[in-house]
């Protein structure tokens, strides 16, 4: 019998059986036959075997010892296109809920985009190509695809957080106790150098130190691989954003960024005007009521037309409050 494996990576793409389902899909091979082929590829990568689909029934094979029968997919040639077989595999089947199609086609999205991207890493791969092909070969609409690219994805966030909240009290307690430990083993130092009349020199406390590091280095790898999936899962968010924010032909061209940014150099532009207004007309305020205080004093003092100034300036505010209703 050909020895097959399982790739952690594929086979998270396969639907997790519910109890029920699971006793029903025993019964049914109780027989000690596997009338069903299990599918599987070579992978190049890591020279296995591994298994598309028959999955559940390997597992099956290796708590009953079930025989089975194999069939080979030798048009799959890497990792993205065995990804793919397993996704509409998927969908080809009737007991997929809705909110798990969604989420199949918008990993069939992901999968056929790195496959384009890995064949062609020069050419930009468009959204519309995308969906097109993932649209036809999940015998589904164009439009059905952008929906499900464009509804809220709560696994990933939640992964995330969940992540990051798990790595928190992960380090909390490996801080409390690293320290806990090194209170105890200066207690143990100090106790140490008063039962041998020695004074602590600079070398003790290094190797305290490289001691705490040596104990707790298992740990402290862990930790460290942690926060690189938490860094990872947070690239994985921003592209899926990305992608999210490209649905619907709002892909941002350069001459869209160069738009923006010239309407953003008007707007404030004008924002100053304003403010250089109102400026004016306090300043305005002032200056006649000193001239007031004043005009007493100077028999040839200039008329200033402040009446006139005070309608100039209040008049283009009012065509700026007007430009601002119309836009």
């Amino acid at each position: 019998m050909r020895k097959l494996n399982i790739n952690p990576v594929l086979s998270e793409f396969i639907r997790k059986q519910l109890p029920d389902e699971k006793e029903i899909f025993s019964a049914l091979f109780s027989s000690g036959v596997m009338p069903i082929p299990i599918i599987y590829w070579h992978n190049p990568e890591t020279d296995l075997d591994e298994i598309l689909d028959g999955h559940h029934r390997y597992e099956l094979h290796k708590s009953h010892g079930y025989e089975f029968e194999t069939f080979e997919r030798k048009d799959i040639t890497n990792i993205f296109q065995a990804k793919q077989f397993i996704i509409y595999h998927q969908l080809g089947k009737r007991n997929i809920d809705k909110p798990f199609r969604a989420e199949y086609l918008r990993r069939a999205y992901s999968a056929k985009r790195d496959e384009k991207e890995f064949l062609n890493p020069t050419k930009k791969v468009t959204v519309l190509e995308v969906v097109k092909e993932v649209a036809q070969a999940a015998e589904v609409s164009e439009r059905t695809v952008y929906r499900a690219l464009s509804e809220p994805e709560e696994t990933p966030p939640d992964k995330l957080e969940q992540a990051i909240e798990a790595f928190k009290e992960q380090k909390k307690d490996y801080e409390r106790r690293i320290q806990k430990r090194k209170e105890q083993l200066t207690k143990e130092f100090i106790a140490e150098c008063r039962a041998t009349a020695r004074e602590p020199e600079e070398s003790d406390e290094e190797e305290l130190r490289e001691k705490l590091e040596k104990e707790f280095e298992a740990e402290a790898e862990e930790l460290a691989q942690k926060s690189d999936e938490i860094d990872e899962l947070r690239a994985d968010k921003q592209r899926a954003k990305a992608d999210t924010n490209q649905v619907g032909g709002r892909e941002k061209s350069a001459d869209g960024e160069k738009r923006k940014r010239k309407f953003s150099r008007k707007k404030e532009a004008l924002k100053q005007k304003k403010n250089s207004l109102r400026t004016f007309l306090t300043v305005l305020g002032k200056c006649q009521t000193a001239y007031g205080n004043i005009e007493g004093y100077f028999d040839d003092l200039p008329k200033v037309p402040f009446k006139a100034l005070f309608e100039a300036v209040e008049g283009l505010q009012l065509e700026m409050v007007k430009g601002d209703k119309k836009r």
